[in-house]
């Protein structure tokens, strides 16, 4: 997330009349205690308990779905007379003004209950762009502002494991393919081996598929005697994401070709077996010959 923006200043009025102590307000941490004493900004405030003053604990940032609708709260105590508007901060455009739009764009529309503390920023079908910092503005003399951040996320899937699967043959199968930043679960999920839908409704094909739904929904492919016919390319393909493929490889006997190469090359650096004992025979002969050579010169 990009740094907090920077400040407002200006100067906070004391009734009717305008202090001559200057303000400056932390976008998106402006509370009261601030407004008294804040020696680490070297200013002095006069506090009037009858302005206007942001509630954080209620105005945080959010986290929508593309596609759906975030909404964005911004809890105002004290509001008087005062109007609430928010602006889209990266091209400091007007969005809303109390209950009103002030965009063309129909996606944004204002929302506030009477007695309520709560003005709401609602953006409809959610698009990438949308991200970023909002701006929740009080129109005080100066105005005083409070920011939200917008993160926008798109549904995500993946195979744990992956890209990548070796087991032996005869041993069990167990693929398991995730979705998760989805608006709801997905209606279904469906498998394809070599691009051929996998069928596990017969209880004599020996796979099944478990499907849990949640916030993160999972579908496991349980294959209980994995054989050479079960290699290939799988394909997890929920209904309201993207698919994610694995590749599985079941070895007849064999290893990885990893493993195999890692035993050829400390294979490799030993001589073989029958060159030793050929070695062996040989110095032995050469030292009974120069046993029989002193002999004879003696």
């Amino acid at each position: 997330m990009p740094h907090d923006p920077t400040f407002s200043s200006g100067r906070i009025q004391e009734g009717s009349k305008a202090s001559k102590a200057p303000f400056t307000v932390v976008r998106g941490q402006y509370s009261k205690s601030e407004l008294v004493n804040t020696q680490s900004l070297a200013h002095s405030y006069i506090y009037d308990p009858d302005m206007p003053i942001f509630d954080l604990d209620h105005s945080a940032n959010v986290t929508g779905l593309l596609g759906k609708t975030a909404v964005l709260n911004c809890r105002v105590r004290n509001i008087g007379n005062k109007t609430v508007s928010w602006v889209r901060h990266r091209d400091i455009h007007l969005l809303t003004v109390g209950r009103f739009s002030y965009t063309s764009d129909q996606r944004f529309t204002a929302r506030h209950a009477d007695e309520s503390e709560d003005w709401l920023l609602k953006i409809h079908y959610l698009q990438k762009r949308d991200a970023g910092w909002y701006e929740c503005q009080i129109s005080t003399t100066p105005p005083v502002s409070h920011m939200v951040y917008l993160t926008v996320v798109e549904p995500e899937t993946s195979i744990l494991g992956g890209p990548d699967v070796y087991i032996n043959s005869g041993s069990r199968l167990v693929l398991t393919c995730s979705v998760k930043y989805s608006p709801d679960p997905p209606a279904f999920i469906f498998w394809y081996h070599n691009d051929r839908l996998v069928s596990y409704d017969h209880s004599d094909s020996g796979v099944q598929v478990v499907i849990e739904k949640g916030a993160v929904s999972t579908s496991r492919l349980l294959v209980k005697v994995a054989g050479t016919r079960h290699s290939g390319t799988y394909r997890c393909d929920p209904s309201n994401s993207g698919n994610q493929s694995v590749t599985v490889h079941v070895l007849e006997g064999e290893k990885p070709a990893a493993i195999q190469h890692e035993n050829n090359s400390a294979t490799a650096s030993s001589p073989p077996s029958g060159a030793c004992c050929a070695l062996r025979t040989t110095i032995a002969s050469f030292t009974l010959i120069s046993v029989l050579v002193t002999a004879i010169l003696r």
